[in-house]
């Protein structure tokens, strides 16, 4: 179902709350959150440390950049770190390897 009023660009639900759904998507919302829970205690709620993080190899290759100046390397620096901390927010930690994100 379309969340937009008819012909228009404004949310049918802006400004107000979207109405309850139904008593089996409430269910079903219910049994993903304690499905969620209950991974989260199965892996201890360490699952940021099941994965290697590709911050520390951005600053290796940025520092085997000698010859370039002092601030060029602190901008490239700020921007490879921008653009990582962006990379975890989708699927890239799963595909390719923390130096591969990093050198990309």
């Amino acid at each position: 179902r379309s969340l937009l009023a008819d012909g228009g660009d404004r949310p049918l639900y802006a400004g107000r709350p979207t109405p309850h759904a139904d008593d089996a998507a409430e269910e079903l919302k219910q049994a993903v959150v304690a499905m969620e829970r209950q991974i989260l205690r199965e892996l201890g709620f360490a699952a940021a440390t099941l994965l290697e993080h590709p911050h520390k190899y951005v600053l290796q290759f940025v520092k085997s950049l000698k010859r370039s100046a002092d601030w060029v390397l602190c901008e490239l620096a700020q921007a490879a770190w921008n653009y990582l901390n962006d990379s975890t927010r989708t699927a890239l930690c799963c595909e390719y390897q923390p130096h591969e994100i990093a050198s990309a």
